[in-house]
């Protein structure tokens, strides 16, 4: 069995400067930020997303120069209120 972090290291994730990430994610699919959170380790994760329903999820790195990782995108992206059942 291949271990789970074997995996993770064989699929790096594309990282760029934040903000080429932010105008490439603008330009190219009407993406903007909608959500982001603190993650364990001090990085920032960001939601982006559109109007259209595609969507891309950023890690941030937490030191300068700030690097962003496209680690998932995708399509059918929606919001969802609270208490809202599923």
């Amino acid at each position: 069995m291949i271990h789970l972090a074997l995996l993770a290291a064989l699929a790096e994730p594309p990282c760029y400067p934040l903000a080429d990430v932010i105008a490439g994610l603008d330009q190219s699919y009407h993406e903007r930020e909608i959500a982001r959170a603190v993650e364990s380790r001090g990085g920032m994760v960001l939601t982006f997303a559109s109007p259209a329903g595609t969507w891309t999820l950023v890690v941030v790195a937490p030191q300068e120069p700030l690097t962003a990782c496209m680690v998932a995108s995708g399509t059918g992206y929606m919001t969802i209120a609270p208490g809202v059942d599923r």
